[in-house]
């Protein structure tokens, strides 16, 4: 008996769902606000997308009458992020112009009935230049569509970078050098070129990317990029040029690049089997009289943060052993090198200093996928 009339109580319900379904909206609930960013405002680009805040009150998903009536809560609300306004069947911005769709996240800094997201970063592309429309949804079995939703809201994604190079104390033609660049305003990932001024235009000559510390810290502190490029012999102007969606370029740098002349760091005395000390994974030989280094390898312990599955809160984190490996550097006369190697998805980096017998300063820095590490270490002559 109990069981029929659970099933008919359920019948019942579900006809009633049906019914009210093609209703507008619940009048007397609170409506949906959008806060910020203002409509029409303007955003830098970012690699883990933009914070957005609207209102979610609680609400009537359906409304029986005689006092019986559904509610929904914050995890009913939904956020989308699109590149059209246009709104498909369901009132919603279109899923074939959508970038992102995301629920509210926790957030004790807002008040009561408030919540925030993050959207841009669903595809880890983040939040790239250009205009887009965001939204705010919420279920409501009431109302037409089954959604009741804000109207979408102009958000310009734009960027204000203003790149300076800065280059190396000691420049030799011929022999690679490390260039810094400051970029302020660029997100992680946005394309850096190293430009040198030849007749009356400009040639690439080396890039790089823009990275939280890589760079920046070279150029005198914030994000930027490192770029490692070979200049030819004598005084010339070189600038760096930021990619975001356009072209930012820096002040142009007049550079003078030494001959290969005069005293040298190394020697044939540097010529052989080198290795780390203090039991650094680190190896590789000398050759050409301290002017070429070697078969460099060396042991580099990688983190490889993961990304959460949908639905899921926070990520992990583990490590990943990896071999930073290069076949051949020019050792510049002051004893400086880079050695570089990109393939298949993974890129190295060592740099270092050569004096005699023995190296200083060395840096190895290693990237695989996501993973990514870097050790510090110092070498000696056998």
């Amino acid at each position: 008996m109990r069981a029929s009339v659970a099933a008919a109580f359920l019948c019942a319900l579900a006809a009633l769902l049906l019914t009210t379904a093609a209703a507008r909206a619940l009048p007397g609930d609170a409506a949906i606000e959008l806060l910020s960013p203002a409509d029409g405002a303007t955003v830098a680009p970012s690699a883990s997308g933009s914070r957005f805040v609207f209102t979610c009150p609680d609400y009537r998903t359906v409304d029986f009458g005689d006092g019986f009536a559904l509610h929904g809560g914050v995890t009913d609300y939904t956020a989308a992020l699109a590149t059209s306004a246009e709104l498909g069947g369901d009132g919603r911005l279109r899923d074939d112009r959508r970038v992102d769709l995301a629920g509210p996240q926790s957030d004790n800094t807002l008040p009561a009935g408030q919540c925030a997201t993050t959207l841009g970063d669903e595809n880890r592309s983040g939040l790239s230049p250009g205009v887009y429309w965001w939204q705010v949804s919420r279920i409501c079995t009431g109302c037409a569509g089954s959604y009741e939703s804000s109207a979408p809201r102009r958000l310009v994604v734009r960027a204000d970078v203003r790149p300076r190079l800065s280059p190396p104390r000691a420049l030799y033609g011929g022999y690679p050098a490390a260039f810094g660049v400051v970029a302020p305003g660029a997100p992680e990932g946005a394309a850096v070129t190293l430009e040198r001024q030849v007749g009356g235009g400009w040639k690439r000559v080396a890039g790089g990317v823009v990275g939280s510390r890589a760079g920046g810290d070279a150029a005198g502190g914030g994000s930027g990029a490192m770029v490692i490029a070979t200049l030819p012999v004598g005084r010339q102007r070189v600038r760096a040029v930021v990619t975001v969606g356009e072209r930012f370029v820096s002040p142009a740098v007049g550079v003078r690049a030494r001959p290969d002349s005069g005293r040298r760091a190394t020697s044939a005395a540097s010529d052989g089997t080198w290795a780390g000390t203090r039991r650094a994974p680190v190896s590789f030989r000398v050759a050409d009289g301290g002017r070429t280094l070697r078969g460099f390898r060396a042991d580099v312990t990688m983190v490889c943060p993961t990304v959460p599955a949908p639905g899921s809160v926070g990520g992990q984190i583990t490590t990943q052993a990896g071999v930073a490996a290069f076949a051949r550097a020019r050792v510049a006369p002051d004893g400086r090198f880079y050695g570089v190697a990109v393939r298949g998805g993974s890129s190295v980096l060592v740099s270092g200093r050569l004096r005699g017998r023995a190296l200083t300063d060395g840096i190895a820095s290693l990237s695989v996928g996501a993973c990514s590490g870097q050790r510090s270490f110092r070498a000696a002559r056998r």
